[in-house]
């Protein structure tokens, strides 16, 4: 019985270990990726407006609406390059939704709610902080 129950314990151990390790690896993980994008360009979530104004007087918004994480590749001194795909709505103040359909259908774009999408390719540099990623667009 004793042998088993060691045997199990082991196991177990070693199983713990393992997700220890990996969990504990350094490597950012997409949604890592996401949150300093998003940080870096003043957004506090996807899908959730930035108002810009100046002296309380709004003039735009713009909104992350999908983040797609292509790839992370690690590069030297404890660096990852991200390769994204961000969906990216900006809005005029004043501008009909009409006027915004009519430019986002010029450029080949899209209008959606008087905001007019377009999705860039964007590389971002992270590095490892102690309180998490920092990033900037290379």
């Amino acid at each position: 019985m004793k042998k088993i129950g060691f045997q199990a314990g082991t196991k177990l151990a070693i199983a713990c270990v393992a997700v220890l390790v990996a969990g504990c690896s350094g490597d950012p993980a997409n949604s890592d990726v996401i949150a300093c994008i998003l940080d870096a360009s003043g957004h506090e979530k996807v899908g959730k407006e930035k108002v810009y104004a100046a002296m309380g007087i709004e003039y735009s918004r713009t909104i992350i609406d999908n983040v797609n994480v292509k790839n992370i590749i690690p590069q030297d001194g404890n660096r990852w390059l991200a390769q994204v795909s961000i969906r990216v709505g900006s809005k005029q103040v004043g501008l009909t939704q009409e006027d915004a359909r009519q430019t986002a259908e010029i450029f080949g774009w899209e209008e959606k709610n008087g905001f007019i999408f377009q999705t860039v390719d964007a590389n971002y540099l992270l590095m490892k902080g102690s309180n998490g990623f920092a990033c900037q667009e290379t």
